[in-house]
């Protein structure tokens, strides 16, 4: 065997090698991007369905027996509140975290009573849709995507 025989054999099983390494580290990159992906949705999933509970919790608690004169949420109200907003804050979409502000105010309007409040159940409802329908958008949208790659 010549020298350049060898020399391009030689070539060849180091070209070969190096488009193999790349290929790994190209398959381990879109791997990890899928994993990341499936974290966060599932992250999402979990904080949305929080908040969704606790807003849920509370605007029942503010009509139920009936709509009361003005009160003031307790404490509970606020820690709840903040850690499941917290929860969308960290993880959540843009759209996400700024449809849950409205629902915020919505509840705590609702304590007002129903002389000074500026929102009804319905109108509570209506920003529920909102967010929920967000959250479905930006999850199913990004979801799909995904699945695409």
């Amino acid at each position: 065997m010549s020298f350049w025989e060898a020399a391009v054999t030689i070539g060849a099983v180091i070209v070969g090698a190096l488009l193999a390494f790349l290929a790994a580290l190209w398959g381990a990159r879109v791997e990890a991007n899928r994993e990341h992906a499936r974290w966060l949705r599932e992250r999402r999933h979990e904080a949305y369905e929080k908040f969704m509970a606790v807003t849920e919790k509370w605007a029942t608690r503010a009509v139920i027996p009936e709509p009361q004169p003005f009160r003031e949420p307790d404490s509970e109200f606020y820690d709840e509140m903040t850690a499941a907003e917290s929860a969308v804050d960290l993880v959540g979409s843009q759209e996400a975290i700024a449809a849950m502000q409205p629902m915020r105010a919505a509840i705590l309007d609702m304590y007002l009573g129903p002389e000074e409040s500026r929102f009804t159940q319905t109108a509570y409802n209506n920003r529920q849709q909102a967010f929920v329908s967000v959250a479905r958008t930006q999850m199913v949208a990004k979801h799909a995507k995904r699945e695409r790659e």
